[in-house]
């Protein structure tokens, strides 16, 4: 089964490998399954700007904390808004390590 190129470019070669090597019905759960779960970073850029990004990253202790601190005065809300795209990354990746 072909993969889409919006996946192919989260896959590292090892990765892409492994896919390669599963059957037909575990490439399409997988698939499945990272496009049901996998996080776009347009949209965690946008949660961002709400202060609901770990909702949406399925950390809520980490947003409780975060609104109790009020985003670390401001500071940490700054440092998730440079690095959203790299939380997007993480959260995806540990999909993909979790069904490969």
């Amino acid at each position: 089964m072909e993969l889409p190129i919006e996946i192919r470019g989260l896959l590292t070669p090892a990765q892409l490998k492994r896919y390669n090597d599963l059957s037909e019905d575990l490439q399409q759960h997988f698939l499945y399954e990272l496009s049901r779960n996998k996080v776009n970073p347009t949209t965690l850029l946008i949660c961002t700007l709400f202060w609901v990004h770990y909702i949406y990253l399925k950390q809520i202790g980490k947003f409780f904390l975060f609104c109790f601190t009020a985003g670390g005065l401001s500071i940490w809300w700054i440092v998730d808004l440079i690095n959203y795209r790299k939380h997007a990354d993480q959260y995806n990746q540990a999909i993909i390590q979790k069904y490969l």
